[in-house]
Parts: C-alpha cells; sequence; structure tokens
C-alpha cells in the first residue's frame, strides 16, 4: 500500500475519533452511539497502520489492492451505522406516532373535561341566580311612606293653606328634604339598619339644574313621598328611627357618596348654600300672604348642626316576615311645621340664621307622625 495513502488514513482515522470522542465530551453523542463509531474507526485505523494484516485480509477477501479492502471495509461500517441508525428511527417513528395518538386522546379528554366545566359553571351561575332571585322573593318587602300633608289634607303645591293663629295662608312652592339612616328597632332594643338608606323626600315643580351658577338643563316635576326599605331581614320590630339630614361624614365630602346623595339634585353648598357643609338638609319654599302683606318664604339648614334622629313607637309590634309585604306610614304633616316655626317671624332662614337653623331643624323632626305599621295585602 502506497505510503500516502496509508497517512491518509491513519490521519483520517485519528480526525474521526478526535471528533467522535469530542462529541461524547459535549455531550452532544450519546455514548452507546458513539461506541459504534469508536468501534468502526479503530478498525479502520489498525488496518492503516498494520500493513501486513490490511495485505493479508485483502488476499483472504480477494481483492489484488490493498487500499481497495481498507475502503471496503469502511464502506461496510458505514452500512452497518446506517442499517442501525435506520433501525433507531424506525423504532422512534413507531414511538412518535404512539405518543402523537395518545397526545390526541389526552387532548380529546382535557376537551372533555374542559366542555364538563363551562357546563357546570353555567349549571352553578344558573343555581346562584335561582337562588338570588328566590332570596329576593323571600326578603321582607317593607315600603316607607312619608306623605306631605297640611294639617289633614294631603299637600297641594302651590294652594294657599291657613296659618295658625292668625290670618296669614302659606302656599308652598317647593319642600325638600333628605330621610337618612332609616333603621328598624327590634324588640330587644337592637336596631336593623338599612343599607345606603339616603333618600331625598320631596314635592317641586320643575326648575333649572344650578350648579354653582344657572344652566340651561332643567330638573322635571318631581313629587316623592315613598321608599322601598331594601335588606330589611324578618324579625319583630317595635318602631323606626331616621333622620333629617345627612350625617357628617358624608356632609362634609361630597365624594362621600351613597345611596341618592348627588350633587346634580340642587341640594349642595353649589346652589348657594353655606361654605361649611356640604348638602341643604331641608328647603322650602312658599309664598306668604295675609294682613302683613305678601312674602316669600325662603326656609334652608344644612350644617352637621342641624341634623335631627325621628325616633317612633310602632302601636303594637310588627312582626315581619319572609316572602310578605309591609307599610310604615309616617305623615310629614307641614301645618306643625309652619305653626312651631311662624313664617311672619322667620321669613328667611338660613346660612346667616343659626338660631333660626335650629329652631326649623326641630320644627322638621316634630312634624312627623306615625301613622300605621302593618302587614299589606
Amino acid at each position: 500500500m502506497d505510503s500516502r495513502i496509508q497517512i491518509v488514513a491513519i490521519l483520517g482515522s485519528l480526525g474521526l475519533l478526535f471528533v467522535v470522542f469530542e462529541l461524547v465530551r459535549r455531550k452532544r453523542l450519546m455514548e452507546r452511539y458513539a461506541l459504534l463509531w469508536m468501534f468502526s474507526t479503530v478498525v479502520v485505523l489498525g488496518l492503516s497502520i498494520w500493513r501486513g494484516l490490511l495485505e493479508e485480509f485483502s488476499s483472504a477477501i480477494g481483492v489484488a489492492y490493498a487500499p481497495s479492502a481498507l475502503f471496503a471495509v469502511a464502506l461496510g461500517l458505514v452500512l452497518m451505522l446506517l442499517l442501525h441508525f435506520s433501525l433507531v428511527i424506525s423504532r422512534l417513528a413507531d414511538q412518535s406516532k404512539v405518543l402523537a395518538q395518545r397526545m390526541a386522546l389526552l387532548q380529546q379528554r382535557v376537551d372533555e373535561l374542559e366542555a364538563a366545566r363551562d357546563e357546570l359553571t353555567r349549571q352553578r351561575d344558573e343555581l346562584t341566580a335561582g337562588v338570588g332571585a328566590l332570596e329576593a322573593r323571600l326578603q321582607p318587602r317593607v315600603t316607607l311612606e312619608v306623605p306631605l300633608v297640611y294639617g289633614a289634607a294631603a299637600l297641594a303645591l302651590a294652594t294657599p293653606y291657613p296659618v295658625a293663629g292668625g290670618s296669614d295662608t302659606i302656599a308652598f312652592r317647593e319642600v325638600r328634604y333628605w330621610l337618612t339612616n332609616v333603621a328598624l328597632r327590634r324588640a330587644d332594643g337592637s336596631y336593623a339598619t338599612v343599607p345606603d338608606a339616603y333618600y331625598l323626600i320631596e314635592a317641586r315643580p320643575e326648575q333649572p339644574l344650578t350648579n354653582g351658577t344657572e344652566t340651561a338643563l332643567m330638573l322635571p316635576p318631581a313629587r316623592r313621598e315613598t321608599v322601598a326599605l331594601a335588606g330589611v331581614p324578618a324579625g319583630t320590630y317595635t318602631g323606626i328611627r331616621f333622620n333629617v339630614g345627612v350625617d357628617a361624614a358624608r356632609n362634609d365630602d361630597l365624594s362621600n357618596a351613597a345611596g341618592e346623595l348627588h350633587t346634580l339634585r340642587n341640594m349642595t353648598f353649589d346652589n348657594g348654600w353655606m361654605w361649611f357643609t356640604s348638602y341643604v338638609f331641608t328647603r322650602t319654599r312658599a309664598d306668604l300672604d295675609g294682613a302683613g302683606g305678601a312674602a316669600v318664604v325662603s326656609w334652608d339648614n344644612g350644617s352637621n348642626a342641624d341634623l335631627r334622629e325621628v325616633a317612633l313607637e310602632f302601636p303594637s309590634p310588627l312582626a315581619v316576615k319572609q316572602g310578605a309585604a309591609y307599610t310604615v306610614r309616617v305623615r310629614a304633616d307641614l301645618a306643625e311645621l309652619v305653626a312651631d316655626v311662624s313664617p311672619r317671624q322667620h321669613l328667611v332662614i338660613g346660612a346667616g340664621t343659626p338660631a333660626d337653623r335650629t329652631l326649623l331643624a326641630n320644627a322638621f323632626r316634630d312634624m312627623f307622625k306615625l301613622d300605621a305599621a302593618t302587614a299589606t295585602p
């Protein structure tokens, strides 16, 4: 065998052997496949180094030119490696097919479970909604009626009514007040508080919406004398308590709103009320006429000191049951308000008349009388 061919074969075998070791060291080639390559490389390297062995092998297989036998051995080893890798690839292909099938089955199972979960979620939501609707139907329905009256008659705006103790008549243009913090007293003396109980009771004509300055927007006429007391639990109650006005926590902070409290109701300081408060608690406008001449009555209060609590006893305990309806009727008699305040002597009550505001606040508190607390048929 020519020396040059021998050198090339030795260097090629050594180079391949080095590459195999390097791939194994870098964990790029698995050891079981590295053994096949190392075996093939060592065989080729051995035949390249021992020329006598190669010539004997070539003579044994009937090859006259020894280097050709070396290439035949290398080719045979390559074919052996290709066959082995073909077997490995075939096995991997079968395993991949099985894994793909299993993945498809698992994905189908996952889809079925997700569909079942979605169905259970839908059923849960429907059940929750049904329970909520059932609870709402079972919840006691308590209505608080606070009709504005003048003596025995329902209040009619722009209608003259006699003022007790004189010849004057008074015709109301507007009566508005905040009725808040409603609570029913239980037989044991504790209270069931109505959540977000901030209601604007009013009787007024159409009027411009004011927010510091007059605007083109108009508030439609309103007559509100009934509120639904939500969230009253079943139980036995002996009385009712509520405030006329807004508690300090919300009166001093317009952003701390609740219930019907809102700035766009012409019942805040932006409407010309005093600087140290937020809400106008009560607002009364009326026309006074009589021997002393015609005059306009303008009564407002709204400082924290003007907040008043009204507590009324039921004539008999009211047993509130689930699913039933009840009505508490509290009459607001403006005849008593007028008699206590005396409009001819107090035409204007507002920010600059704190003593008169106290008188007005007390009169508003005292004008409420309980008519009835009964079950509604």
